[in-house]
């Protein structure tokens, strides 16, 4: 090993170990996108408009993002149940095949309640 690549093999064990940005070929990149770093956070998807979910009583909604706020406070516990029930998930059925995230509509499989749906669809978008 030559004089430069020390200093260079140091900065890159330095920022893995905080996480931030490793240094490549001269170029800083964010831990996300080094090989070997954590995922990378997913872009939100919006569905078409010919593919929005639409909630009982009439409100639509287009991305995960929106999904989380009604389960916060935008439906009812009626609404959800009309959704949701034994051997039925309509969130997830739509999360998986319109907003194409598997993950996220196992997780929704997994929620019999708003507030557990709620937090299911935050980690998606946190991930």
């Amino acid at each position: 090993m030559n004089s430069e690549e020390k200093p260079k093999r140091q900065r890159r064990k330095k920022a893995a170990a905080e996480g931030t940005t490793a240094e490549v070929e001269g170029k800083a990149r964010p831990a996300s996108r080094r090989k070997g770093g954590k995922a990378k956070a997913q872009a939100l998807v919006q569905a078409p408009a010919d593919k929005v979910f639409w909630l009982r009583g009439g409100a639509t909604i287009a991305n995960l993002r929106e999904l989380h706020d009604a389960f916060e406070s935008g439906m009812s516990d009626e609404q959800f149940a009309h959704h949701v029930g034994p051997g039925r998930n309509d969130f997830a059925c739509w999360v998986e095949d319109v907003l194409g995230n598997p993950d996220c509509a196992r997780a929704l499989r997994e929620t019999s309640t708003r507030k557990d749906a709620a937090r299911a669809v935050e980690a998606s978008l946190v991930a």
